[in-house]
This record gives C-alpha cells, structure tokens and sequence, in this order.
C-alpha cells in the first residue's frame, strides 16, 4: 500500500497534470491488456484480460474520493452490430471509418480509496475505515458509436452505459466467501456451457462465455439472498461515455492480443447506492409517502360522501385528527 500511495500521491496535488484531467474528464484512464478471440458467429467476439482505471467518479457520491480500480480479470462479449443486425440494417449501411457496437463487460478486482491527508494523498487499505474493497462490475453498452481515425489504431468512442458494482469491503470477514461463491458460480458456468457444446456441437467459446455470465448472476442471486454474503454497497448507474482517442492496438503477429489505453468522459443520467443489509428499511421509507397519499385521498374520498372515521387506515389507538376536520380544513 506504501509503495501504491507513493505512485500515486504525485498526480494527484492540485495543479498536476494528472490531478488536472481527473477533475475534468470524471475517468482518468482505463488501461487495458486483453485477447480479443472472435467467435465467428452472428459479429460476436469474446476478450479476456486485465484492467486498470483511475477514476473520480460522478456516481454515487458525486463528491466521493478518488478511485484507483485494480482489475486483474476483465471479459466481455462484443456485438459488431452490422453483422449482428444483418438482414435488419442495409448492407453496407456504415462507411469503413465508423463502427456500431455493443458490449457486456465484467470486472473482478478491487477498488482503492485515494485520499488526502495531513500528511499528503493516501492509498487506503483494508484495515483502513472506508478502505480497499473487493468489486464486481457489470456494464452494458447496448450501443457505442465507434468513429475510427483513418491509418491509425485511434478511434474515438460514444457510448449509452448502464452498470452496476458490488462492493464488499476487505475488512468484511465475509468477503472472501462471496468472491468464493462468484467463482465457483463461473466456474460451474463454464463447464455447463462446455457440457452444452460437446452435447449440441453449438460454439464452445460463446457457450462457456455466456455460461459463465449466467453462473455469476445465480451467484449474485445467492449473496443477495444471503444475510453473511450480501454486498455492503450496491451501486447503479446509466448514462454515457466518450473518448476521444482510445488506442486498441493489435499484438502482432496474430493481431489477437490488444493493447487498450484511453481517458474517457464519464457522464451519469442517473446513480444510486443501495446497502442490501438495510434494503427492507429503504424500502419502507421509499413507499411510506406513496401509501400516506392514497390514505389521505381516500379519507377525503369518505369525507364527501359524508362517512367520518377518525382512524380511517390506522389502528385505533394512533390519535388522527377526524376526516371531517381534515376535509374542512382543505376547503
């Protein structure tokens, strides 16, 4: 963690240029080494690999500390929309420069709090209050325009985004149990998958990819289900993405392996955190108004047909002023 903060803590003084883009762009940057393996089937691609973001987030709080996300597995499943589509969209409906395209993301990793000190920016740990978290990420950009820059590896990208995180913790005892319930829900995913391949002769990368997609999702069923395994922190988010110069080289000599690298605007319509230990509570509070209005319209409803009931919708031991009186009142 000495070593990360000392890493860090430079970029982060005011004025630097790192501090700089931060403030202004929402995401620093998103670095990324991965393989991207075409599936050969209806546009699809799967990538696997690793990713790293320097984040201040506009989500949930909007003036939340800075973010350094550690993200040593990363998938997705890309849709080259024009292949996807064919038959719906005319042929050759996009210029060779411009791409359409849409993606379902995964990250496993941790989220790091970057704060400032009195003794300067700080990395935070797991034994630190508010420190290191263990994160699940699900992102999906059900559609991203891709304008590529002509004899080069740039393009830049605007995309629709929705997305959740899972949060638990590190100093949560219990978070080890949930990464291992995520894992083992992939893992049997997989081989369900792998299963269905050899038994249909379907595509195997795509049935073991979206096996395990789905062996995640009965594994969130699970943690959320679960009094120990629930995540501290439920975030949400929908909104969009630009950058203007993201760098997706191919690896030669294959051109499978692709070195990622670009910083992106981040803009959210809409955020939320949810605690899923308190989830009952915030319900609650969230219909008590609701239910309030329509015990009081149909208390005015009695009222005008000349019906008096001082306890219209409670128990009658909670002292209410009489319909009457309240209805009078509103006149």
């Amino acid at each position: 963690m000495q070593a990360m903060t000392d890493l860090i803590a430079p970029h982060m003084e005011p004025g630097s240029p790192g501090r700089i883009a931060v403030d202004k762009t929402g995401l620093f940057n998103v670095n990324q080494i991965a393989a991207e393996i075409p599936m050969h089937l209806f546009g699809l691609s799967g990538k696997y690999g690793v990713q790293v973001n320097i984040v201040k987030p506009d989500i949930y709080p909007h003036t939340g500390n800075y973010y350094l996300q550690l993200f040593p597995v990363h998938d997705e499943i890309g849709f080259n929309l024009p292949q996807t589509l064919r038959g719906v969209l005319p042929e050759n409906c996009l210029p060779a420069w411009c791409g359409l395209s849409a993606q379902i993301i995964r990250n496993h990793g941790f989220n790091v709090p970057i704060v400032h000190t009195d003794a300067g920016w700080r990395a935070l740990g797991p034994d630190d209050a508010d420190g290191a978290e263990y994160l699940e990420e699900w992102v999906i950009r059900p559609t991203e325009l891709d304008l590529k820059y002509p004899g080069t590896p740039i393009q830049a990208t605007l995309g629709l985004e929705l997305g959740v995180h899972f949060k638990w913790a590190m100093s949560n005892p219990n978070a080890k149990w949930a990464f291992a319930a995520s894992s083992a829900g992939n893992v049997a995913g997989v081989g369900a998958g792998m299963a269905a391949a050899l038994a249909g002769g379907g595509n195997a990368m795509l049935l073991m990819h979206g096996g395990a997609m789905l062996g995640q999702m009965a594994a969130h069923g699970l943690q959320c289900g679960s009094a120990a395994l629930r995540p501290d922190k439920v975030v949400t988010w929908a909104g969009a993405t630009f950058s203007a110069a993201d760098v997706n080289a191919a690896t030669p000599p294959s051109g499978i392996g692709r070195i990622t690298e670009y910083p992106r605007i981040w803009w959210h319509g809409h955020d939320g955190c949810w605690d899923p230990r308190n989830l009952h509570r915030q319900a609650e509070a969230a219909v008590a108004p609701i239910v309030e209005g329509q015990r009081q319209a149909r208390a005015i409803e009695l009222a005008e047909m000349g019906i008096d009931n001082n306890n219209y919708g409670h128990a009658p031991e909670i002292p209410l002023p009489s319909i009457s009186e309240r209805y009078a009142a509103q006149q």
